[in-house]
């Protein structure tokens, strides 16, 4: 029978522990996913059907797999390869920055942008700090609010237009209002902009990785400048400026149920940014529970 209690039991002073923790770690690395086995979510987001896409890449389970499984079941291990860790969740953060600057179709843009996400979901992690398990907690969750959204928008934008590259869009925000505004609302939440539930999540991770290593805090803040820097160009060129098409002029707004959906998301990330003490107070007992039995004191 499967007891989580007991394997975390089991788990301390196990000698095969370094080979649980790699293939795990390997497991839920390619689900999460992880640099360098990322490769399959480009390709999804850009040819899957958007529900499903926004399903993936919203629900983090592989992040929450190395925060539940992978790091509880081989914390000594953990803390032996933490540098390996924090190696990788650095470069899922700057490698998904930078190749999110050079995409042309939005949804490809999304997929790098939640490869840097989840870069850093992982620095958090592997933190082991009270204060990194929060952040990267609270950034799960906010990636099915936000990253979520932003996916639906763009399937509901795709579904008017027939396209998500950059050149076959302009002029969006004077024919779709409603669709530009909640999308720049997402787009200033991704990028962690306070008032929003990303804000504190991504605060509490910086704080903690600067506790760690400087290098990491910085490696981080650089990526959130990248994240405001393709995501402002990218929105510049595909939803401001003159109407390129008559599709795009002819396209409707909206509609109740689609807006019924989005205004409940953007409403919990205003919600959660304003008040982020409810989150932080309801994860506070596990919070503790996890860094007693992983953290940096082990």
């Amino acid at each position: 029978m499967f007891d989580y209690t007991k394997l975390v039991e089991i788990s301390q002073d196990n000698p095969h522990e370094t080979i649980i923790f790699f293939l795990l770690l390997f497991g839920f690395g390619v689900k999460t996913p992880l640099f360098p086995l990322h490769t399959w979510l480009p390709l999804l987001a850009q040819e899957g059907h958007p529900a499903t896409v926004a399903t993936l890449v919203g629900l983090k389970i592989g992040a929450y797999g190395l925060l539940r499984f992978v790091v509880p079941l081989a914390p000594d291990a953990a803390h032996t390869f933490q540098g390996l860790m924090i190696g990788l969740g650095i470069i899922g953060v700057i490698y998904g920055g930078v190749a999110a600057l050079s995409q042309t179709n939005l949804r490809r843009m999304l997929a790098f942008s939640s490869l840097s996400h989840v870069g850093m979901i992982v620095i958090g992690i592997a933190t082991f700090s009270l204060q990194g398990i929060q952040g990267a907690t609270f950034q799960l969750l906010n990636q099915t609010m936000v990253a979520g959204g932003l996916f639906l928008l763009i399937g509901f934008l795709h579904q008017r237009i027939g396209s998500t590259d950059v050149i076959s869009l302009g002029g969006v925000a004077k024919s779709m209002p409603l669709i530009s505004s909640f999308f720049f609302f997402l787009v200033l939440a991704n990028m962690g902009v306070p008032a929003t539930s990303t804000f504190p999540a991504e605060f509490l991770i910086i704080i903690s990785a600067f506790q760690q290593y400087a290098g990491v805090g910085l490696a981080a803040l650089f990526g959130i400048i990248l994240g405001a820097t393709y995501f402002l160009g990218i929105y510049r060129k595909a939803f401001l400026g003159e109407c390129r098409s008559e599709i795009i002029a002819d396209a409707v707004d909206l509609q109740k149920r689609e807006l019924l959906i989005i205004l409940v998301m953007t409403t919990i990330v205003l919600a959660f940014g304003l008040y982020p003490q409810m989150i932080l107070d309801t994860m506070a007992t596990t919070a503790n529970a996890w860094v007693d039995l992983v953290g940096v004191g082990r």
